[in-house]
């Protein structure tokens, strides 16, 4: 069943709806197995059976007509949305998207490259156009996947001045080229974008089967009540709301934590220069060069170049917005995976804040008021807060993260 349909099935048997496949499924077969005895999980167990029995015959007839296609180490690129090759999938790490901004000549542009499989037959698929628009694209039939695969690395010469080949083996390689597009490196770990949304959702889920009960955090009050703060969907929401950030519409996908960082490093040296007071700085310069990194939809308008340290701060707080969901989105599937397996059999499941709080890996204990390293704090705040503002200390948490005890203790000696 696909992911729709398994949601199309929850919220039939009155179920909540958000969640992984793997959630999803567990969901329904243990709805299934008290409600109509079992008649769910059957239903759900033959299908299964029989999708992979078919999958099996169909994969098993393509290996004997054509090559094995390439398994890649992380999640598969997806193809192009706009291809119309139903069916088609990208040969193993074929597939580029490109980008480029220029605001002197007006240009926010990007080109796709991909090396398509269906069946038997290659192609080498291509679109470009203006970030935020369709574009136009190519398809090209290919007779044998070597002859795809040239006219891929002859398209990405042509649009980068880069060796296709060098760049597969390790994309830090990739040298970006003046007036030349520039490979992102883009996230294709969901499914579908949608699912971007639907993990910051399930942060806040508390929601549980009916069969299952919830076990009392054995946390302390405080420390439930920052783990509540930091996954807290409405804040996500309202950072996203801030910086006009919409997960579903991100100009051309998602982009990977990597690339994220990349557009850190643009912003530090507009920074550096701003504070330098370094007036032969060329911002229009650095602006090309972050909106290629991390594009923006400017629409049919000419790209904005900005100079200042809070436009270039505000550019950094949207970035760290990108960071955090990507972060949570991840803390939160690996989260959905254990749980899938552990509590498939359990009466009682752990508390939804005790296992947000495992999953990031510290010890977090909230500091006693009473303690003289609790009013050492306090001095100091107090000492160095100054008149302009009254601050108020609410908790303060000592915080051990997992391996630093061993790391620092290789430091006692200095």
């Amino acid at each position: 069943m696909t992911l729709t349909q398994l949601k199309e099935e929850c919220k039939a048997q009155g179920l909540p709806v958000s969640g992984t496949k793997a959630v999803l499924v567990q969901r329904l077969t243990d709805a299934g197995g008290e409600a109509t005895g079992g008649a769910t999980e059957e239903k759900m167990e033959v299908e299964t059976k029989s999708t992979k029995s078919a999958k099996r015959k169909a994969e098993d007839e393509e290996t004997e007509s054509a090559p094995e296609t390439k398994k890649k180490k992380g999640a598969a690129i997806k193809v192009d949305e706009t291809c119309a090759l139903k069916g088609a999938t990208v040969y193993g790490d074929w597939g580029a998207m490109l980008n480029q901004t220029n605001i002197g000549n007006n240009n926010n542009k990007f080109y796709v490259i991909q090396v398509l499989q269906l069946g038997n037959t290659y192609y080498c698929f291509n679109r470009w156009g203006r970030v935020s628009e369709r574009g136009q694209n190519a398809c090209k039939a290919c007779g044998s996947l070597d002859a795809a695969q040239k006219e891929f690395k002859k398209k990405f010469r042509e649009k980068t001045k880069n060796d296709w080949d060098v760049v597969m083996k390790d994309r830090s390689k990739f040298q970006s080229q003046p007036g030349l597009y520039t490979l992102l490196e883009m996230s294709y770990e969901d499914d579908d974008i949608e699912q971007i949304q639907e993990a910051l959702g399930n942060l806040k889920e508390k929601k549980m089967a009916s069969a299952k009960k919830i076990k009392p955090s054995a946390l302390p009050k405080q420390t439930q009540e920052l783990i509540n703060l930091i996954f807290d969907l409405d804040m996500f929401k309202a950072q996203m709301a801030k910086y006009e950030l919409n997960v579903k519409e991100l100009p051309l996908g998602k982009l990977s934590i990597t690339q994220i960082n990349k557009g850190f490093v643009v912003l530090e040296k507009m920074s550096a220069a701003i504070n330098s007071g370094n007036k032969k700085a060329d911002f229009e310069a650095l602006c090309n060069e972050f909106y290629t990194i991390i594009p923006h939809s400017f629409g049919r308008a000419k790209p904005t170049i900005f100079r200042d340290a809070e436009s270039v701060q505000n550019k950094k707080d949207m970035l760290s917005v990108l960071s955090d969901i990507a972060l949570a989105q991840d803390l939160t599937k690996e989260g959905e995976k254990k749980a899938a397996k552990e509590e498939a059999n359990e009466e009682y499941i752990d508390n939804p804040i005790d296992k947000n709080y495992a999953l990031l890996k510290a010890d977090i204990q909230p500091l006693d008021q009473e303690s003289h390293e609790y009013e050492v704090i306090v001095n100091y705040l107090n000492a160095t807060m100054g008149d302009w503002r009254k601050l108020q200390l609410l908790e303060v948490f000592k915080v051990t993260r997992e391996s630093e005890p061993a790391r620092f203790k290789a430091c006692d000696q200095i």
